[in-house]
């Protein structure tokens, strides 16, 4: 597998949860409020504008617990794309609604290879805290210990396939 192949899949396993879960359509980035911004507020739990380190990793130990189906504190290639793309679960569970694409298996088995420190197959929340912790660095651009909205949007029109939507982002308030 490429190298760009296994960054695609380390973003994903990392998700941009804080847009991840309102994104409209895979590269895109939401617009400023609406379901983007509604995430942004389901994981800013104090309610302060920022989304801290504690507060991202206590939404992703609940996304792993919800993805972890089999309660054996690991996720298996099954249970995976529903820890990388919590929109599938809900998809899943509405008859009407079209589950979301994920990663192939091939990618999932190479990004299983490659995190999996123990060796068993699988992927444990300890083994996957690396991954997340640099996902949260790269999103924190001010080093200030806190995920702005403004820049997780940013770090979203970064990301590899993303296109950002016409013109400039609106301003948000203060």
């Amino acid at each position: 597998m490429s190298r760009r192949a296994l960054l695609l899949a380390a973003t994903l396993l990392a998700g941009s949860t804080v847009c991840a879960e309102a994104q409209t359509a895979p590269g895109q980035v939401p617009p400023a409020g609406g379901r983007g911004a509604a995430a942004f507020q389901r994981l800013d739990a104090n309610a302060d504008g920022r989304v801290t380190q504690d507060e991202y990793m206590a939404v992703m130990r609940q996304r792993f617990a919800v993805a972890d189906v089999d309660r054996d504190g690991n996720l298996s290639i099954e249970e995976l794309p529903a820890f990388l793309n919590p929109n599938r679960r809900r998809a899943a569970a509405s008859a009407s609604a079209a589950a979301p694409q994920g990663p192939s298996t091939q990618r999932l088995s190479a990004m299983i290879r490659r995190l999996d420190r123990n060796g068993d197959g699988k992927l444990s929340f300890e083994e996957l805290m690396p991954q997340m912790q640099r996902w949260f660095t790269r999103h924190d651009a001010n080093g200030d210990g806190a995920v702005t909205q403004e820049e997780a949007r940013s770090a979203r029109r970064r990301a590899p396939g993303a296109t950002a939507p016409a013109g400039p982002a609106p301003a948000q308030p203060q």
